[in-house]
């Protein structure tokens, strides 16, 4: 912020944009970085210059394509994993004998969220799970086949955004504890990180806080048992695929407690 006059900053769209924690970039392609983002790769294989600007926004849309197994190089800071509490469940979650249930409210309109996001994701949600019913039908289906055939009964945790929706799940599922968020405010736009700065701080929150409950969550999917999940939410979807990747500085230990 001290610093905005002097910086310069590709795209020069964002230049203005800089501090707006909520700009919607679907289909703004002019806030794109050149050849939807490839240049990036271009510019690590010494195959074209770096860019001369001082800062690179780099948008999270569009197509995107790693290797799971890129995720061993990513190590949490000392810093963060003291900000992931876990409360009297170190020990549990140490030996990583449980199982998850991750609930995503915001992307469904009968559960709160206001069903934005990309045209493609949002069609496809509202076709697969056009009720609460179909929904938890789903999950129940994938706890059936993957959980209750397992040797011996596990703790089971429920992630969500919604307190609602897990109290739902633990009714129709008949188990499972609810590892509540901070927020305890009604359904924002498509979940909790689209909430405005005035409004977190009506419960005593920032953004900052709701990121480490993200990857305090994040890192809960990957060292558990089971991650049952609906499939299309990238972000339980993802941590199910790099479970087998994950760098050590993601396993919890019950010092983290």
């Amino acid at each position: 912020k001290n610093m905005q006059d002097e910086l310069t900053v590709v795209q020069k769209k964002w230049k203005p944009l800089i501090e707006d924690h909520y700009t919607q970039m679907h289909g703004k392609t002019k806030l794109y970085l050149s050849e939807d983002a490839e240049i990036l790769q271009k510019i690590c294989q010494f195959e074209v210059d770096d860019f001369d600007e001082d800062v690179v926004v780099y948008p999270g849309v569009g197509f995107r394509a790693f290797s799971y197994s890129d995720f061993r190089h990513i190590q949490l800071a000392p810093w963060i994993i003291g900000r992931m509490k876990l409360e009297k469940l170190g020990k549990i979650f140490e030996s990583g004998q449980y199982n998850v249930v991750h609930l995503r409210g915001g992307s469904k309109t009968w559960a709160g969220g206001d069903g934005s996001g990309a045209e493609e994701y949002v069609k496809k949600i509202n076709s697969t799970f056009p009720t609460l019913k179909s929904y938890l039908n789903f999950l129940w289906k994938q706890y059936s086949e993957q959980v209750l055939n397992q040797p011996e009964p596990l703790p089971l945790f429920i992630l969500s955004d919604s307190s609602w929706l897990a109290e739902q799940c633990i009714k129709k599922f008949g188990t499972g504890k609810y590892l509540n968020i901070s927020f305890a405010g009604p359904m924002v736009s498509s979940g909790v990180h689209m909430a405005s700065a005035q409004e977190l701080a009506k419960h005593n929150l920032t953004k900052i806080d709701i990121n480490y409950e993200s990857l305090r969550d994040f890192a809960i999917m990957c060292n558990a048992k089971t991650i049952i999940h609906d499939g299309i939410s990238v972000y339980s979807k993802m941590a199910n695929l790099v479970k087998a990747h994950i760098n050590p500085s993601w396993r919890i230990t019950a010092s983290l407690q």
